[in-house]
Protein backbone atom coordinates (compact mmCIF):
# COMPACT_ATOMS: atom_id res chain seq x y z
CA UNK A 1 0.00 0.00 0.00
CA UNK A 2 0.97 3.61 -0.34
CA UNK A 3 1.90 5.28 2.77
CA UNK A 4 1.31 9.07 2.92
CA UNK A 5 4.36 11.18 2.87
CA UNK A 6 4.54 14.84 2.60
CA UNK A 7 8.02 16.26 2.13
CA UNK A 8 6.70 20.43 2.51
CA UNK A 9 9.30 20.21 5.76
CA UNK A 10 11.58 17.95 4.64
CA UNK A 11 14.91 18.98 4.27
CA UNK A 12 17.76 16.36 2.87
CA UNK A 13 21.68 17.05 3.08
CA UNK A 14 24.11 15.25 1.36
CA UNK A 15 27.76 15.63 0.80
CA UNK A 16 27.11 17.60 -2.02
CA UNK A 17 23.42 17.93 -2.62
CA UNK A 18 21.10 20.06 -0.34
CA UNK A 19 17.21 18.01 -1.05
CA UNK A 20 14.76 20.23 0.20
CA UNK A 21 10.87 21.69 -1.13
CA UNK A 22 10.48 23.59 -3.98
CA UNK A 23 10.35 27.26 -3.61
CA UNK A 24 8.74 30.20 -5.71
CA UNK A 25 12.26 31.38 -6.18
CA UNK A 26 13.34 28.33 -8.23
CA UNK A 27 11.65 29.03 -11.61
CA UNK A 28 14.57 30.22 -13.38
CA UNK A 29 16.88 27.31 -12.18
CA UNK A 30 13.85 25.31 -12.85
CA UNK A 31 13.44 26.63 -16.77
CA UNK A 32 16.71 26.40 -17.16
CA UNK A 33 17.01 22.87 -17.50
CA UNK A 34 13.29 21.42 -18.12
CA UNK A 35 13.71 23.35 -21.27
CA UNK A 36 17.29 21.43 -22.38
CA UNK A 37 16.17 18.86 -25.12
CA UNK A 38 17.12 15.40 -24.31
CA UNK A 39 16.57 15.72 -20.57
CA UNK A 40 12.77 15.85 -20.20
CA UNK A 41 12.20 12.90 -22.75
CA UNK A 42 14.28 10.16 -20.97
CA UNK A 43 11.54 10.63 -18.34
CA UNK A 44 8.46 11.03 -20.38
CA UNK A 45 7.82 14.92 -21.01
CA UNK A 46 8.83 17.25 -23.19
CA UNK A 47 11.08 19.77 -22.85
CA UNK A 48 9.57 23.23 -21.50
CA UNK A 49 8.42 25.58 -23.90
CA UNK A 50 8.29 29.31 -22.09
CA UNK A 51 8.74 30.14 -18.18
CA UNK A 52 4.70 29.83 -18.28
CA UNK A 53 4.66 26.54 -18.29
CA UNK A 54 8.11 25.75 -16.23
CA UNK A 55 6.01 28.01 -13.36
CA UNK A 56 2.78 25.96 -14.04
CA UNK A 57 4.34 22.59 -13.40
CA UNK A 58 6.57 24.46 -10.52
CA UNK A 59 3.29 25.86 -8.85
CA UNK A 60 2.40 21.48 -8.94
CA UNK A 61 5.06 20.25 -7.18
CA UNK A 62 4.89 22.67 -4.49
CA UNK A 63 1.45 22.17 -3.86
CA UNK A 64 1.38 18.77 -3.91
CA UNK A 65 4.16 18.19 -1.43
CA UNK A 66 6.16 15.18 -3.09
CA UNK A 67 8.57 15.96 -5.46
CA UNK A 68 11.88 17.09 -3.69
CA UNK A 69 14.29 19.84 -5.09
CA UNK A 70 18.01 19.09 -5.63
CA UNK A 71 20.30 21.93 -4.86
CA UNK A 72 23.97 22.01 -5.81
CA UNK A 73 26.17 25.08 -4.84
CA UNK A 74 23.32 27.21 -4.59
CA UNK A 75 21.85 26.40 -7.86
CA UNK A 76 18.94 23.63 -8.16
CA UNK A 77 19.92 21.53 -10.87
CA UNK A 78 16.65 18.74 -10.85
CA UNK A 79 14.41 16.95 -8.67
CA UNK A 80 13.71 13.60 -7.04
CA UNK A 81 9.82 12.50 -6.66
CA UNK A 82 8.52 10.40 -3.93
CA UNK A 83 5.59 9.29 -5.87
CA UNK A 84 2.18 6.84 -5.45
CA UNK A 85 2.86 3.14 -7.30
CA UNK A 86 0.80 1.33 -8.98
CA UNK A 87 -1.47 -0.86 -6.05
CA UNK A 88 -3.37 -2.47 -8.75
CA UNK A 89 -0.69 -3.18 -11.22
CA UNK A 90 1.50 -5.12 -8.07
CA UNK A 91 -1.30 -5.98 -5.90
CA UNK A 92 0.74 -7.97 -3.75
CA UNK A 93 2.72 -5.14 -1.73
CA UNK A 94 -0.70 -4.46 -0.24
CA UNK A 95 0.33 -5.50 3.18
CA UNK A 96 3.68 -3.63 2.87
CA UNK A 97 4.35 -0.20 3.19
CA UNK A 98 5.78 0.99 -0.14
CA UNK A 99 6.25 4.52 -2.42
CA UNK A 100 7.94 4.84 -5.57
CA UNK A 101 10.73 7.03 -6.65
CA UNK A 102 11.68 9.19 -9.83
CA UNK A 103 14.52 11.57 -10.70
CA UNK A 104 15.65 14.18 -13.35
CA UNK A 105 18.88 16.01 -13.65
CA UNK A 106 20.31 18.79 -15.94
CA UNK A 107 22.13 17.67 -18.50
CA UNK A 108 25.05 19.95 -17.57
CA UNK A 109 25.55 18.07 -14.08
CA UNK A 110 25.35 14.02 -15.76
CA UNK A 111 28.33 12.22 -15.15
CA UNK A 112 29.61 13.59 -11.89
CA UNK A 113 27.49 11.03 -9.40
CA UNK A 114 24.89 13.53 -8.10
CA UNK A 115 21.72 11.74 -8.61
CA UNK A 116 23.01 8.25 -7.24
CA UNK A 117 24.15 10.49 -4.00
CA UNK A 118 20.78 11.56 -3.93
CA UNK A 119 18.83 8.29 -4.62
CA UNK A 120 20.83 6.69 -1.72
CA UNK A 121 19.88 9.75 0.69
CA UNK A 122 16.34 9.66 -0.16
CA UNK A 123 16.14 5.72 0.19
CA UNK A 124 17.81 6.54 3.77
CA UNK A 125 15.25 8.82 4.40
CA UNK A 126 12.49 6.66 3.28
CA UNK A 127 13.14 3.26 4.78
CA UNK A 128 15.06 5.00 8.14
CA UNK A 129 12.55 7.71 8.70
CA UNK A 130 9.26 7.14 7.31
CA UNK A 131 9.80 3.23 7.61
CA UNK A 132 9.00 2.11 4.08
CA UNK A 133 9.05 -1.41 3.20
CA UNK A 134 9.52 -1.16 -0.24
CA UNK A 135 10.60 1.21 -2.59
CA UNK A 136 9.81 1.19 -6.31
CA UNK A 137 11.70 2.93 -9.31
CA UNK A 138 11.54 2.63 -13.28
CA UNK A 139 13.38 3.76 -16.21
CA UNK A 140 12.65 3.35 -19.96
CA UNK A 141 14.80 0.22 -21.47
CA UNK A 142 16.35 3.02 -23.68
CA UNK A 143 17.50 5.05 -20.65
CA UNK A 144 20.63 3.59 -19.76
CA UNK A 145 21.78 5.81 -17.51
CA UNK A 146 19.15 5.73 -15.40
CA UNK A 147 19.53 1.92 -15.39
CA UNK A 148 22.96 2.07 -13.78
CA UNK A 149 21.87 5.01 -11.05
CA UNK A 150 19.19 2.50 -9.76
CA UNK A 151 21.49 -0.25 -9.97
CA UNK A 152 24.71 1.43 -8.28
CA UNK A 153 21.90 2.19 -5.14
CA UNK A 154 21.06 -1.24 -4.98
CA UNK A 155 17.46 -1.91 -6.94
CA UNK A 156 16.80 -5.07 -8.53
CA UNK A 157 14.75 -5.74 -11.46
CA UNK A 158 10.80 -6.94 -10.94
CA UNK A 159 9.03 -6.45 -14.15
CA UNK A 160 9.04 -5.31 -17.84
CA UNK A 161 6.32 -2.89 -18.68
CA UNK A 162 4.62 -0.29 -20.95
CA UNK A 163 4.77 3.46 -20.00
CA UNK A 164 1.94 5.78 -21.26
CA UNK A 165 4.21 9.08 -21.33
CA UNK A 166 3.16 12.59 -21.45
CA UNK A 167 4.39 12.93 -25.21
CA UNK A 168 1.34 10.68 -26.32
CA UNK A 169 3.78 7.81 -26.68
CA UNK A 170 4.34 4.18 -24.82
CA UNK A 171 7.67 3.17 -23.69
CA UNK A 172 8.89 -0.30 -22.77
CA UNK A 173 10.00 -0.01 -19.66
CA UNK A 174 11.70 -1.86 -16.67
CA UNK A 175 10.30 -1.82 -12.58
CA UNK A 176 12.74 -2.39 -10.03
CA UNK A 177 12.58 -2.51 -6.11
CA UNK A 178 14.62 -2.38 -3.36
CA UNK A 179 13.43 -3.96 0.15
CA UNK A 180 14.23 -2.33 3.36
CA UNK A 181 16.00 -5.81 4.40
CA UNK A 182 18.15 -5.42 1.27
CA UNK A 183 19.03 -1.70 1.57
CA UNK A 184 19.88 -2.60 5.55
CA UNK A 185 22.04 -5.61 4.05
CA UNK A 186 24.11 -3.17 2.00
CA UNK A 187 24.34 -0.45 4.35
CA UNK A 188 26.21 -3.52 6.53
CA UNK A 189 28.25 -4.66 3.82
CA UNK A 190 29.43 -0.80 3.59
CA UNK A 191 29.69 0.18 7.11
CA UNK A 192 32.14 -3.41 7.54
CA UNK A 193 35.17 -1.58 5.37
CA UNK A 194 38.41 -2.22 6.70
CA UNK A 195 41.10 -0.61 4.03
CA UNK A 196 40.96 2.50 1.88
CA UNK A 197 42.75 1.91 -1.07
CA UNK A 198 43.60 5.17 -3.12
CA UNK A 199 44.96 5.49 -6.30
CA UNK A 200 47.60 8.67 -6.49
CA UNK A 201 47.61 10.67 -9.50
CA UNK A 202 43.71 12.09 -10.60
CA UNK A 203 42.55 10.64 -7.08
CA UNK A 204 44.19 10.97 -3.54
CA UNK A 205 46.73 14.01 -5.23
CA UNK A 206 45.35 16.98 -6.45
CA UNK A 207 47.16 18.21 -10.42
CA UNK A 208 49.86 19.77 -8.01
CA UNK A 209 51.13 16.55 -6.83
CA UNK A 210 49.42 17.26 -3.08
CA UNK A 211 47.22 15.74 -0.88
CA UNK A 212 44.70 18.47 0.11
CA UNK A 213 44.81 18.92 4.14
CA UNK A 214 41.04 18.48 3.64
CA UNK A 215 41.70 15.01 2.29
CA UNK A 216 44.54 14.19 4.73
CA UNK A 217 42.39 15.44 7.83
CA UNK A 218 39.70 12.80 6.22
CA UNK A 219 42.27 9.80 5.80
CA UNK A 220 43.96 10.37 9.35
CA UNK A 221 40.34 10.20 10.80
CA UNK A 222 38.94 6.99 9.20
CA UNK A 223 42.69 5.72 10.70
CA UNK A 224 41.57 6.60 14.16
CA UNK A 225 38.49 4.79 13.65
CA UNK A 226 40.30 2.04 12.95
CA UNK A 227 40.37 1.56 9.05
CA UNK A 228 43.34 0.71 7.44
CA UNK A 229 44.69 2.89 4.61
CA UNK A 230 46.23 1.80 1.20
CA UNK A 231 47.58 3.31 -1.89
CA UNK A 232 47.50 1.34 -5.55
CA UNK A 233 49.42 3.20 -7.83
CA UNK A 234 51.65 2.48 -10.78
CA UNK A 235 54.14 4.78 -9.69
CA UNK A 236 57.46 3.01 -8.68
CA UNK A 237 57.91 2.60 -4.67
CA UNK A 238 60.58 5.28 -4.55
CA UNK A 239 58.34 8.13 -5.97
CA UNK A 240 55.13 6.76 -4.22
CA UNK A 241 56.59 7.12 -1.07
CA UNK A 242 58.12 10.63 -1.03
CA UNK A 243 55.25 11.76 -2.04
CA UNK A 244 53.09 9.82 0.67
CA UNK A 245 55.59 10.56 3.79
CA UNK A 246 52.79 12.74 5.90
CA UNK A 247 49.94 9.60 5.14
CA UNK A 248 52.33 6.97 5.76
CA UNK A 249 50.29 4.08 4.50
CA UNK A 250 49.34 0.30 5.79
CA UNK A 251 49.60 -1.24 2.33
CA UNK A 252 51.41 0.28 -0.77
CA UNK A 253 51.13 -1.44 -4.02
CA UNK A 254 53.36 -0.05 -6.55
CA UNK A 255 54.64 -0.16 -10.11
CA UNK A 256 50.72 -0.75 -11.04
CA UNK A 257 50.69 -4.00 -9.19
CA UNK A 258 54.12 -5.20 -9.32
CA UNK A 259 55.19 -4.35 -5.62
CA UNK A 260 52.93 -5.34 -2.65
CA UNK A 261 53.85 -4.04 0.54
CA UNK A 262 52.34 -3.91 3.76
CA UNK A 263 53.60 -2.30 7.27
CA UNK A 264 56.97 -2.17 5.82
CA UNK A 265 56.97 -6.21 4.88
CA UNK A 266 57.19 -7.14 0.85
CA UNK A 267 54.45 -9.66 -0.05
CA UNK A 268 54.58 -9.86 -3.50
CA UNK A 269 56.75 -8.83 -6.70
CA UNK A 270 56.52 -9.23 -9.66
CA UNK A 271 60.45 -8.78 -11.09
CA UNK A 272 61.36 -9.06 -15.19
CA UNK A 273 64.90 -10.38 -15.19
CA UNK A 274 67.39 -8.12 -16.38
CA UNK A 275 67.44 -9.91 -19.87
CA UNK A 276 63.92 -9.76 -20.20
CA UNK A 277 64.02 -6.12 -19.47
CA UNK A 278 66.95 -5.58 -22.29
CA UNK A 279 64.72 -7.42 -24.78
CA UNK A 280 61.69 -4.95 -23.87
CA UNK A 281 63.52 -1.85 -23.73
CA UNK A 282 64.89 -3.33 -27.87
CA UNK A 283 61.42 -4.42 -28.90
CA UNK A 284 60.10 -1.15 -27.72
CA UNK A 285 62.89 1.21 -29.70
CA UNK A 286 62.00 -1.38 -32.90
CA UNK A 287 58.26 -0.31 -32.62
CA UNK A 288 57.98 3.24 -32.07
CA UNK A 289 61.71 4.06 -32.77
CA UNK A 290 65.28 4.74 -31.39
CA UNK A 291 63.85 7.99 -30.02
CA UNK A 292 60.84 7.22 -27.81
CA UNK A 293 60.80 7.85 -24.45
CA UNK A 294 60.98 4.90 -22.05
CA UNK A 295 60.99 4.65 -18.02
CA UNK A 296 62.23 2.14 -16.20
CA UNK A 297 61.06 1.09 -12.29
CA UNK A 298 63.16 -1.16 -10.43
CA UNK A 299 63.19 -2.32 -6.77
CA UNK A 300 65.30 0.78 -5.80
CA UNK A 301 65.16 3.28 -8.41
CA UNK A 302 63.41 4.91 -11.16
CA UNK A 303 65.28 5.31 -14.86
CA UNK A 304 64.24 8.06 -17.85
CA UNK A 305 65.95 9.04 -20.88
CA UNK A 306 62.99 11.86 -21.73
CA UNK A 307 64.48 15.09 -23.56
CA UNK A 308 63.13 17.02 -20.92
CA UNK A 309 64.53 16.88 -17.19
CA UNK A 310 60.89 15.27 -15.61
CA UNK A 311 62.33 16.72 -12.42
CA UNK A 312 62.42 20.20 -13.64
CA UNK A 313 58.73 19.80 -14.30
CA UNK A 314 58.03 18.00 -11.01
CA UNK A 315 59.39 17.71 -8.51
CA UNK A 316 57.59 14.80 -7.06
CA UNK A 317 59.70 12.76 -9.61
CA UNK A 318 62.70 12.63 -6.62
CA UNK A 319 65.86 10.99 -7.56
CA UNK A 320 64.88 10.11 -10.82
CA UNK A 321 68.00 8.75 -12.91
CA UNK A 322 68.78 9.64 -16.43
CA UNK A 323 69.94 6.95 -18.72
CA UNK A 324 70.08 6.59 -22.73
CA UNK A 325 69.30 2.51 -21.88
CA UNK A 326 72.01 1.45 -24.72
CA UNK A 327 72.93 -1.45 -22.23
CA UNK A 328 70.42 -1.38 -19.69
CA UNK A 329 70.46 -4.90 -18.34
CA UNK A 330 68.89 -4.31 -14.46
CA UNK A 331 65.81 -6.72 -13.17
CA UNK A 332 63.15 -4.01 -13.59
CA UNK A 333 59.48 -4.12 -12.43
CA UNK A 334 57.39 -1.88 -15.07
CA UNK A 335 58.42 -0.19 -18.47
CA UNK A 336 56.47 2.97 -19.63
CA UNK A 337 56.10 4.06 -23.16
CA UNK A 338 55.65 6.94 -24.95
CA UNK A 339 53.52 5.61 -27.71
CA UNK A 340 51.50 8.64 -29.99
CA UNK A 341 49.91 6.05 -33.15
CA UNK A 342 47.63 4.05 -31.27
CA UNK A 343 48.71 1.42 -34.38
CA UNK A 344 52.03 1.46 -32.70
CA UNK A 345 51.08 0.75 -29.87
CA UNK A 346 49.11 -2.25 -30.47
CA UNK A 347 51.89 -4.09 -32.18
CA UNK A 348 53.91 -3.25 -29.18
CA UNK A 349 51.48 -5.26 -26.85
CA UNK A 350 51.36 -7.77 -29.12
CA UNK A 351 55.07 -8.35 -29.53
CA UNK A 352 55.20 -8.14 -25.68
CA UNK A 353 52.77 -10.59 -24.95
CA UNK A 354 54.19 -11.69 -21.89
CA UNK A 355 52.79 -8.15 -20.43
CA UNK A 356 50.05 -6.41 -18.87
CA UNK A 357 49.70 -3.04 -20.99
CA UNK A 358 47.38 -0.21 -20.27
CA UNK A 359 47.54 3.19 -21.03
CA UNK A 360 46.83 6.14 -19.13
CA UNK A 361 44.29 8.77 -19.55
CA UNK A 362 46.10 11.98 -19.55
CA UNK A 363 48.68 11.63 -22.39
CA UNK A 364 50.54 9.36 -24.68
CA UNK A 365 52.07 6.77 -21.93
CA UNK A 366 51.91 2.78 -22.12
CA UNK A 367 52.91 0.64 -18.82
CA UNK A 368 54.43 -2.85 -19.20
CA UNK A 369 54.44 -5.47 -16.19
CA UNK A 370 54.42 -8.47 -15.96
CA UNK A 371 51.01 -10.46 -16.83
CA UNK A 372 50.24 -11.21 -13.39
CA UNK A 373 51.16 -7.56 -12.13
CA UNK A 374 47.72 -5.55 -12.12
CA UNK A 375 46.01 -3.66 -9.13
CA UNK A 376 43.67 -6.39 -8.70
CA UNK A 377 46.04 -9.73 -8.73
CA UNK A 378 48.18 -7.25 -6.38
CA UNK A 379 45.09 -6.73 -3.68
CA UNK A 380 43.88 -10.68 -4.01
CA UNK A 381 48.04 -11.07 -2.49
CA UNK A 382 47.54 -8.79 -0.01
CA UNK A 383 44.16 -10.42 0.87
CA UNK A 384 45.41 -13.60 1.32
CA UNK A 385 48.11 -12.93 3.14
CA UNK A 386 46.38 -10.24 5.88
CA UNK A 387 42.85 -12.11 5.91
CA UNK A 388 41.29 -8.93 4.82
CA UNK A 389 38.21 -9.71 2.07
CA UNK A 390 37.74 -7.97 -0.86
CA UNK A 391 34.19 -7.34 0.21
CA UNK A 392 36.13 -5.08 3.30
CA UNK A 393 37.66 -3.16 1.19
CA UNK A 394 36.47 0.51 -0.47
CA UNK A 395 38.91 1.76 -3.53
CA UNK A 396 38.57 5.19 -4.96
CA UNK A 397 40.81 5.94 -8.81
CA UNK A 398 40.18 7.66 -12.02
CA UNK A 399 41.96 5.57 -14.63
CA UNK A 400 41.89 2.69 -16.77
CA UNK A 401 44.67 0.57 -14.66
CA UNK A 402 41.90 1.47 -11.72
CA UNK A 403 39.13 -0.50 -13.63
CA UNK A 404 39.44 -3.74 -12.19
CA UNK A 405 40.24 -2.74 -8.91
CA UNK A 406 37.13 -0.51 -8.33
CA UNK A 407 35.34 -4.01 -10.23
CA UNK A 408 37.11 -6.40 -7.26
CA UNK A 409 36.26 -4.41 -4.17
CA UNK A 410 33.54 -4.12 -2.24
CA UNK A 411 33.28 -0.81 -3.30
CA UNK A 412 34.44 0.87 -6.11
CA UNK A 413 34.43 4.96 -6.16
CA UNK A 414 35.63 6.66 -9.26
CA UNK A 415 36.52 10.48 -9.06
CA UNK A 416 34.65 12.95 -10.62
CA UNK A 417 37.24 13.59 -13.01
CA UNK A 418 37.47 9.97 -13.77
CA UNK A 419 37.78 8.79 -17.56
CA UNK A 420 33.80 7.40 -18.22
CA UNK A 421 35.12 3.72 -18.71
CA UNK A 422 35.96 4.23 -14.92
CA UNK A 423 32.84 5.74 -13.82
CA UNK A 424 30.60 3.21 -15.42
CA UNK A 425 32.69 0.35 -13.57
CA UNK A 426 31.99 2.22 -10.09
CA UNK A 427 29.79 1.91 -7.91
CA UNK A 428 29.11 5.42 -6.96
CA UNK A 429 30.87 8.43 -8.57
CA UNK A 430 32.02 11.42 -6.07
CA UNK A 431 33.89 15.07 -6.67
CA UNK A 432 36.96 15.29 -8.40
CA UNK A 433 40.38 15.57 -7.08
CA UNK A 434 40.11 18.90 -7.06
CA UNK A 435 37.07 19.41 -5.14
CA UNK A 436 38.01 17.00 -2.26
CA UNK A 437 35.89 14.79 -3.47
CA UNK A 438 37.20 12.02 -1.28
CA UNK A 439 37.01 14.22 1.52
CA UNK A 440 33.24 14.52 1.65
CA UNK A 441 32.81 11.21 1.20
CA UNK A 442 34.73 10.00 4.06
CA UNK A 443 32.86 12.51 6.22
CA UNK A 444 29.84 11.71 5.04
CA UNK A 445 30.04 8.03 5.39
CA UNK A 446 32.31 7.46 8.15
CA UNK A 447 30.72 9.95 10.45
CA UNK A 448 34.07 11.79 10.73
Amino acid sequence: MNTEIDISNITLQTARLTLRPWREADLDDFYEYASVDGVGQMAGWKPHKDKNESREILKRFIEHKKILALEYQGKVIGSLGIKEYDEEGYPEFREKKCREIGYVLSKDYWGRGLMPEAVREVLRYLFQDVGLDVVFCGHFLRNVQSARVQEKCGFRHYAYGRFETKMGTVEEDEVNILTKKEWEAALKNRDGCRLLLFDLDGTLLRNDKNISPAVLKAVRDCREKGVLVGVATSRGEQIALSILEELKPDLLIASGGAVVKYHGRYLYRAEFSGEETRRMIGVAREVCGLDCEITIDTMDSHYWNYRVDPKKQDPTWGDSIYTDFQDFREPSLKMCVEIFEEEQAKRLAERLEECDCVRFSDGYWYKFTKKAATKERAILEMCSACGIRTEEITAFGDDYADMGMLALCGRGIAMGNAVEAVKEKADLVIGSNEEDGIAEYLKWNFDI
